[in-house]
């Protein structure tokens, strides 16, 4: 055991500093954001379709696409406070917990690929050229025909922004914890290697050879 300690010691100093630390980093920078843009989404949506509609007809709308735009945004709202809901519900219940977290994973893979991407990409295709010649960064020297429009084009620019940058960040993310996952498991695999070592080691002591088998060989 005592020379099994200083491996294990190291193991776990490894799994401290690979895994909890970054973890938490990776949460602070990708997790906390992709929260927040999960009610910014259709909270930007719901007011650009405000702000178009204040234009009085000047800014098109297109409503199909608005609606499946703002569906699917509260649908992630839908979901987040589902899975917390019944997370809080079955803490205590291992079964049903386990069964709660592969629906709402199941979902979340299946469902996914729609919601993060193909939407998106087809709202930014169906909206390209709603602003007309107004330039898509919305630049304030532009001469709009009043501040209701800049206002609309302001919104717009940032609707899209949170759209884009919820599947970015998701991406990144996911990209980051699977590269940790991978380091972490080979920082284990390598201080398994150097317990099985320890073991395998034999120990000399006055002349006296203690191998790991158990045997005691005079020398």
């Amino acid at each position: 055991m005592l020379f099994v300690f200083p491996s294990l010691v190291h193991l776990a100093y490894n799994m401290t500093y690979i895994s909890f630390f970054p973890l938490c980093f990776l949460t602070a920078l990708f997790g906390y954001p992709i929260i927040l843009l999960i009610f910014f989404c259709p909270l930007f949506e719901i007011l650009k379709i405000v702000g178009f509609l204040a234009t009085k007809g000047e800014l098109k709308i297109n409503w199909m696409i608005e609606i499946l735009y703002l569906s699917t945004s509260l649908f992630l709202i839908a979901i987040t406070i589902s899975y917390y809901i019944f997370h809080k519900l079955y803490e205590y219940d291992a079964k049903k917990h386990e069964r709660v977290k592969q629906f709402f994973k199941e979902i979340l893979i299946y469902s996914g690929p729609f919601l993060w991407i193909a939407v998106p990409v087809l709202y930014t295709y169906l909206t390209f050229d709603e602003m007309g010649d107004i330039p898509f960064t919305c630049p304030h020297d532009y001469d709009y025909s009043s501040t209701v429009v800049l206002s609309a084009c302001d919104i717009r620019l940032a609707n899209l922004i949170c759209m884009w940058a919820f599947p970015t960040l998701c991406s990144l993310y996911l990209i980051s914890i699977s590269l940790l996952t991978l380091i972490s498991k080979g920082y284990n695999k390598g201080d398994e290697v150097m317990i099985e070592d320890y073991y395998n080691e034999d120990i000399i002591v006055g002349g006296t050879t203690f191998s790991s088998e158990g045997e005691i060989k005079m020398i």
